[in-house]
């Protein structure tokens, strides 16, 4: 209840008076946004922009399953890029059925997830973002995947 609280302390300072609502996702613009985690590290992609990480010792201690280490990496991705993304109707595109589910139904069971879920709708609603988030499969992945497994595969020539 405190964390739903805090959520909304932070919110209604920046709120600038625009309301979620769900438009149709055909109104999507055509933004190459995706995000891939492996165990260790994160890679997103996002216009003609790319970030990737290890995991914070705090993180990688925490011994998460996948889903939660692809959520993570979403909501990281789309707090860096928001700024540049404000007012937009976008899609993401995640390898992580889980992870795209939770994200797109807004609850889950699970504390961890259900921190960055908060964070996701705090940054969507900071920056006015629409954001549908959907399904690939790890093939179609292919430039947040390498982003994700740079360190451990030296085949890529970036």
């Amino acid at each position: 209840m405190l964390t739903n609280i805090n959520w909304w302390l932070t919110f209604l300072p920046s709120f600038n008076g625009t309301a979620l609502i769900q438009l149709c996702p055909s109104n999507l613009k055509e933004v190459l946004f995706t995000c891939n985690a492996s165990l260790h590290r994160g890679g997103a992609t996002c216009l003609n922009e790319f970030t990737m990480f290890a995991f914070p010792r705090h993180i990688e201690i925490l011994v998460l399953h996948i889903t939660a280490l692809e959520l993570f990496v979403l909501v990281i991705a789309d707090k860096l890029w928001a700024p540049k993304l404000a007012g937009i109707q976008f899609q993401i595109s995640c390898d992580n059925n889980g992870a795209v589910q939770i994200a797109n139904l807004g609850r889950t069971q699970d504390p961890f997830m259900q921190q960055y879920l908060r964070q996701l709708w705090l940054t969507k609603a900071c920056y006015d973002l629409e954001i549908h988030i959907i399904d690939v499969r790890g093939i179609h992945n292919v430039f947040a995947d390498c982003r994700s497994r740079s360190d451990m595969d030296n085949s890529y020539p970036w």
